[in-house]
């Protein structure tokens, strides 16, 4: 019979898991599971693909940094406090 094929067998996806009716029972629970684990398979690997490829982003632009001449036009200019970083409120005075 079925079950007793099912407990000698290893578990495949798509056979039924158990003859009894009590594990039987556990059955969407574990397709549930199983549905989860999948999804959260393919949202590491989304995570993983989105991290190579700002690692590869910020590598890009140290080599971009690092070519000698990337800074020589705009070096006076963040001198002179007139380039493109973060303003500094000046200290209040209360």
């Amino acid at each position: 019979s079925l079950g007793s094929r099912s407990r000698v067998c290893p578990w495949r996806p798509g056979q039924p898991r158990r003859a009894t009716p009590v594990a039987r029972a556990f059955d969407p629970m574990f397709d549930l599971m199983q549905r989860e684990f999948t999804m959260m398979d393919r949202q590491f690997a989304e995570m993983d693909r989105q991290m190579q490829e700002f690692d590869a982003s910020v590598a890009r632009d140290i080599r971009q940094l690092q070519q000698p001449d990337s800074f020589s036009g705009r070096r006076s200019n963040l001198r002179e406090g007139t380039g493109t970083g973060p303003r500094i409120p000046p200290p209040r005075t209360w």
